[in-house]
């Protein structure tokens, strides 16, 4: 780098060196300082609230054999969204506590999280009267007298039945003082200017972009359809997929906008559902579904949106979903909306290879 800059001087005037190295210095730096925003962001308001309610059930069961957590929370399915590496983030935090003891189940699929696209077997976790059954590839595994608690929507974790109490202890000084380490909150970031608190926009970026993860349930591992950071997608692995998300109403109509890359449903149908109405949605064409929607079924914390759909029955998915906002309608659409049913709007247009999970 400094042999060109030498170079550069050699052959150009000093100060169109000076000012051209200037800018691409202060450029640099203001791109690292927007990464490193974001990445406190994801340890902010996904990585540190989990471990935060998870860790004091895991400690409190460290005397059983297992710990099972029903996550009814989202997140945690995959790598960038703490499912990869919640188990040694415990391990590393909790000494002497074994990692390999706490399974995590997802639970509106039943699936053993986290989820992997192109494993040869869906594994799950499933509860009976005095057990939880769980099946990873080809082993079964009958987890008795387990600890279990569920991730609730609120995100916290409720102890639910084992065999008697918990052990409720003090946390490890250490554990207290990483997590207390971190002082830092969304809304001390630099780069607040294009938020709105009255919509919300989930992208689905492939690993070192700048999205914060999407909180949702029963999707797979984003994936880029080529080398570019807008061209990633996240399949849907489960007949009931959906986000949880929050927002701040602000006007009496909304826009959901659902962007695809391809479909694969055996019956290429989609049933949309936010927290618990089932929304009237049209096919504008075979990679953008729309619904307009009252604010009034939007609450400001832990609205869910549902996607239920078929299955490709050999794939074991459905849709490959781009993006997904809800924003507040100002005005009333003047485009003229014209239903489009997915099997005469070439819903393979823009097809992938897929892996079977």
């Amino acid at each position: 780098m400094f042999g060109v800059v030498f170079y550069l001087v050699s052959v150009l005037d000093k100060r169109v060196v000076a000012g051209a190295s200037a800018l691409l210095v202060g450029g640099c730096l203001v791109v690292q300082l927007y990464q490193f925003d974001r990445y406190n962001r994801i340890y902010a308001s996904v990585y540190r609230p989990i471990l935060s309610a998870v860790i004091p059930f895991v400690w409190d069961s460290a005397d059983r054999s297992n710990s099972v957590l029903f996550n009814d929370y989202g997140y945690l399915s995959v790598v960038w969204d703490f499912g990869l590496e919640l188990k040694p983030a415990i391990g590393y935090l909790l000494r002497g506590i074994e990692p390999e003891s706490v399974f995590v189940c997802e639970s509106r699929s039943g699936r053993l999280l986290p989820r992997w696209l192109g494993e040869p077997e869906r594994r799950y976790c499933k509860r009976t009267d005095d057990s939880i059954i769980t099946k990873d590839g080809r082993m079964i595994t009958e987890l008795k007298g387990a600890a279990i608690g569920r991730l609730g929507l609120d995100g916290g974790v409720f102890p639910e039945s084992s065999e008697g109490e918990l052990n409720r202890r003090p946390l490890p000084s250490r554990v207290v003082r990483i997590l207390a380490a971190a002082k830092w909150r969304p809304t001390d970031s630099m780069f607040r200017r294009s938020e709105h608190a009255d919509r919300y926009e989930c992208r689905f970026e492939y690993m070192w972009g700048y999205a914060v993860p999407c909180r949702t349930f029963g999707f797979f591992e984003p994936q880029p359809l080529h080398a570019a950071l807008d061209s990633s997608y996240a399949w849907i692995g489960e007949a009931n997929a959906g986000l949880i998300f929050d927002i701040e109403p602000s006007q009496a109509n909304y826009q959901l906008v659902i962007e695809i890359q391809s479909v694969v449903s055996s019956s290429h149908e989609v049933e949309v559902t936010l927290n618990g109405t089932k929304l009237s949605g049209q096919w504008q064409d075979p990679t953008r579904f729309e619904a307009i929607f009252s604010g009034n079924l939007l609450r400001r914390a832990n609205n869910v949106l549902e996607l239920d759909a078929e299955l490709n029955h050999n794939l074991g998915l459905s849709m490959a979903v781009r993006a997904v906002s809800v924003t507040p309608l100002k005005v009333n659409p003047t485009r003229t909306r014209t239903s489009c049913a997915l099997w005469s709007c070439n819903p393979t247009a823009g097809s992938l290879t897929t892996r079977s999970p």
